[in-house]
């Protein structure tokens, strides 16, 4: 099977309200996931520091499918002061709502997993969840093939 390293939009930072645990921990270990977007969210997949959210219409989408790896959970979405300085560009248009990817997958085995340390694009996805994926915005998000045999940025 065929899998991909995505990099996906980051639209902020974790808010006040995210509790973790050591944040050197790369993915960073996360109990409660709080979203303080700056950006304005294109796709339909985001993240912070390595911590994913999805709309509610891929939600619904990976709700419906068999994939593997991943789980969804509430996120707290809150929107920073640049957010609202930029708001303007986006009249008329509603932020959309978020649920929590929780990837727990093995990266290259799962159809969602996560390289673990600091690297560039940490979440991996299989050919049937970039299928999938595909049936939805990906507007910013960057596509690489991934090899389990290629080292990641960190070594």
């Amino acid at each position: 099977m065929k899998f991909y390293a995505l990099g996906t939009q980051a639209v902020g930072d974790f808010g006040s309200n995210t509790l973790r645990g050591d944040f050197e921990d790369r993915p960073p270990k996360v109990q409660r996931f709080h979203l303080e977007m700056d950006r304005w969210p294109k796709d339909d997949i985001v993240e912070a520091l390595a911590t994913y959210a999805v709309t509610e219409r891929l939600a619904n989408q990976l709700k419906q499918s068999s994939l593997t790896g991943f789980s969804l959970d509430e996120v707290e979405v809150t929107t920073s002061e640049a957010f609202e300085e930029w708001r303007h560009l986006h009249a008329g248009e509603v932020v959309p709502q978020f649920y929590w990817l929780k990837v727990h997958g093995k990266p290259g085995v799962d159809d969602f997993g996560l390289i673990s340390g600091p690297c560039e694009l940490p979440l991996i996805v299989s050919d049937r969840a970039m299928n999938l994926l595909k049936q939805c915005n990906l507007n910013v998000c960057e596509i690489e093939n991934y090899s389990p045999h290629k080292l990641s940025a960190a070594g």
